[in-house]
C-alpha cells in the first residue's frame, strides 16, 4: 500500500515540477524501451510513465522489457510476475516478455521496423543488452546503477555498500556497454545520500530508487544521453560487487561479533546455522543486539537461552542477541520467545 501510494506522489511531483514548462530545447522526441524487473525497477518506471503521458515532445512511446512470468514457491504452485510488468499492465504498456533470460530474441522486437526505438534505458535489469540491438539505437542506452561508480560495480552494490558500512551513496546513470555490465562512460552522479545507523537492504534499495528516478529524468530533459564526449572525473575508487551466495547468511558465531550479525540480518533478511546437538538447519530472523545488562548471559559464543522476555543468544564480543522469529529444519516459523518459552523448557543449548 505504502508504496502505490508513493508511485502516486511521485507521478503528480513530476507532471508538477517537471512538465508544465512551455520552453524546450529544439529535440528529437525519445521512443523508449524500458528493461527492468524488480522494486527498484518501478520508481524509473513510473518516472518515465509521468513524463510519457504529460509531454509528447519529449517521450513519445514507451514500452517495457521485462523477464516472463514464472513459478515459484513450494511444489510451483505461485505464477510470479515481476513488479515492472505489473505497473506496466496497469498503465497499458505494451510489454515484451524475456523468456529463461534469452536477451537474443530481443532482437526480434525490431525486427520489422529499425527506428520503432531510439533509447534502451535499463534498471536493475540483471541481463547484457545485445550489441546487435543497441547499434540499432540512435541513442543507445542508459543504465540506472545505485552506487557510486566506478565504485562497487557488478550485481550485488547494496550489500557491498552496507557490508563495508559506508557512510555515502548515491546513484549513477552510464551508457550501456554491449559486452560487460557497468563499463560504460559515466553520464550524471547524484547528490551523496549519508546511510542512516540502522539502514536495512529494502530501504536502502527504496531509497536510492527515487534518486535514481529523478536524476534519470533530469539526465532526458537535459538531453545529457546526447553528449558522447563528456568525461565525467572518477572520483572514486573503483571495485567490483561481487554477487552474493548462501554462505554470507552461515552465522559464523566464533568469528562474528554482535554487530556483524546484526548488520547481515539488516541485509539479507534471514540468516542460517546449526543446532550442536542435532545438526539441524535453524533460520533465524529479526535479529537485535540487547545492551541490558539484566539479559545478560554467559558462555561461549552461539550459546542460547531463554528469560522471560524471548530467546537471546551470546556472541564473540560478550553481547547477547534477541531472535525475533526461529524457523527449525521441516517446520514452521515461530515467535523466537514462543519457541524458548515451549521448547526450551529452561534449557540452554548451543548454536554453531
Amino acid at each position: 500500500m505504502l508504496f502505490y501510494a508513493f508511485l502516486k506522489i511521485l507521478k503528480k511531483t513530476y507532471q508538477r515540477r517537471y512538465f508544465t514548462e512551455s520552453i524546450y530545447l529544439k529535440r528529437e522526441p525519445l521512443r523508449i524501451l524500458f528493461f527492468g524487473n524488480d522494486n527498484f525497477s518501478t520508481f524509473s518506471l513510473l518516472s518515465l510513465i509521468s513524463l510519457f503521458q504529460s509531454n509528447k515532445t519529449i517521450l513519445e512511446k514507451l514500452e517495457v522489457a521485462t523477464l516472463s512470468d514464472m513459478k515459484i514457491g513450494r511444489r510451483h504452485k505461485i505464477l510470479y510476475k515481476t513488479p515492472v510488468k505489473l505497473l506496466a499492465l496497469e498503465h497499458d504498456l505494451k510489454i515484451h516478455e524475456i523468456e529463461n533470460g534469452n536477451m537474443e530474441k530481443i532482437n526480434n522486437i525490431i525486427y520489422d521496423d529499425r527506428e520503432m526505438f531510439n533509447l534502451a534505458i535499463t534498471a536493475s535489469f540483471g541481463h547484457l543488452i545485445p550489441s546487435s540491438f543497441l547499434k540499432n539505437l540512435k541513442f543507445g542506452g542508459i543504465n540506472i546503477h545505485p552506487s557510486l561508480l566506478p565504485r562497487y560495480k557488478g550485481p550485488a552494490p547494496l550489500h557491498h555498500t552496507l557490508l563495508n558500512r559506508d557512510k555515502y551513496t548515491g546513484v549513477t546513470i552510464q551508457t550501456l556497454y554491449p559486452d560487460k555490465f557497468d563499463e560504460g562512460r559515466i553520464i550524471s552522479i547524484s547528490e551523496l545520500y549519508e546511510i542512516e545507523k540502522h539502514e536495512t537492504l529494502e530501504s536502502l534499495s527504496e531509497k536510492l530508487s527515487k534518486i535514481g528516478a529523478n536524476l534519470l529524468i533530469q539526465v532526458l530533459l537535459k538531453q545529457e544521453y546526447l553528449n558522447i564526449n563528456m568525461n565525467i572525473q572518477n572520483l572514486y575508487e573503483p571495485s567490483y560487487a561481487k554477487k552474493m551466495n548462501k554462505e554470507n547468511q552461515v552465522i559464523k558465531w566464533n568469528i562474528w561479533d554482535s554487530d556483524e550479525i546484526e548488520l547481515r540480518s539488516r541485509i539479507f533478511g534471514k540468516l542460517k546455522c546449526k543446532f550442536k546437538s542435532s545438526n539441524k538447519t535453524v533460520i533465524l530472523s529479526n535479529i537485535q543486539i540487547i545492551n541490558d545488562t539484566e539479559e545478560r548471559i554467559y558462555g561461549c559464543p552461539g550459546l542460547y537461552t531463554y528469560s522471560k522476555d524471548g530467546l537471546f543468544v551470546r556472541c564473540l564480543d560478550g553481547r547477547n542477541l534477541k531472535i525475533g522469529k526461529i524457523k527449525i529444519e521441516g517446520k514452521n516459523w515461530i515467535d523466537g520467545k514462543e519457541w524458548s518459552k515451549t521448547c526450551l523448557k529452561g534449557k540452554n543449548g548451543y548454536f554453531v
